[in-house]
């Protein structure tokens, strides 16, 4: 039996900050009433803007997120070992190439739409990256090749025409400011997570798994009907069940498992140490780099 598919509108309160839904434009319903009408067990798999409203469809586990009609991230499992020669790679450590592929095919698919992770190594990285970079993180065995940094993803897509503002160092209240504004806007933010769970920039655990093994990549897409955020994620996790690819936690949680770059001079393509990479990526949108 196929699953139901439900088109709710999102409005904004002014006054309350929060949001109120409906199942048409003229008509309001409680959160109550929407948490019995969806039970809360679907991912949203599409959102389309009209106007000041925001119409989206619910579906347990999509493999896409789509914002408009043009705009589509398609979203990839690291474990689905179908990419060819860099499959072990991208199980392994294939976050940042999967987010990088995602954003790409969003903004860039009149060149991208049909961009796998394997191409965005063998095509993108080596088109962009010094040759002898590039070489040196990938002619070697799978396992020690390393995942691009934020600071490679932001150079990237700065020279694809896709503006965007890479914030290494960051306390966690601007963080969130930040990115919640951003987010609301209807642009997307990438952000680099460890298992090192901080509390006020303190750690208050350092093997955390929830969303890195080590070190992990993901997008945030925008806020679902309960102020949520929903992002992407190409590691499959247990807890998460059967909505893998397209996740969704308080901002203040994620922000918990985020971290600041402490070498402000960093300038790594590749990872090669904590200190070195850490942060977040406002995208802006396409634009004249």
């Amino acid at each position: 039996m196929p699953l139901p598919e439900i088109n709710i509108y999102r409005y904004q309160d002014p006054d309350k900050g929060s949001f109120l839904m409906a199942d048409d434009p003229g008509k309001l319903l409680s959160e109550a009433e929407v948490r019995v009408r969806i039970k809360n067990e679907f991912q949203p798999a599409s959102c389309r803007r009209t106007g000041d409203c925001i119409e989206m469809v619910f579906t347990e586990d999509p493999q896409a997120y789509q914002v408009g009609e043009d705009m589509v991230f398609p979203v990839f499992a690291q474990n689905a070992m179908t990419y060819g020669e860099y499959s072990d790679y991208v199980n392994h450590h294939g976050c940042a190439c999967c987010s990088l592929t995602s954003l790409l095919a969003a903004y860039r698919p009149e060149e991208y739409k049909d961009l796998r992770p394997e191409d965005t190594i063998c095509r993108v990285e080596r088109r962009h990256f010094p040759a002898e970079i590039w070489e040196k993180n990938y002619l070697q065995d799978n396992r020690y090749c390393m995942p691009v940094t934020l600071y490679g993803i932001s150079r990237i897509l700065m020279e694809e025409g896709v503006l965007n503002r890479y914030i290494g160092g960051f306390r966690d209240r601007e963080a969130f400011r930040l990115i919640r504004d951003h987010l609301r806007s209807g642009r997307q933010v990438i952000i680099e997570t460890s298992r090192v769970r901080r509390k006020n920039g303190i750690p208050v655990s350092i093997n955390d798994r929830k969303y890195a093994g080590s070190y992990h990549t993901m997008i945030l897409l925008g806020f679902d009907a309960w102020g949520k955020v929903i992002f992407t994620d190409s590691a499959t996790r247990d807890w998460a069940g059967q909505k893998q690819r397209l996740k969704r936690d308080r901002l203040s949680a994620l922000i918990n498992y985020m971290f600041p770059r402490l070498n402000g001079r960093a300038r790594n393509l590749y990872f090669d140490h904590r200190w070195n990479t850490g942060g977040f990526i406002l995208v802006d949108g396409k634009g004249r780099p």
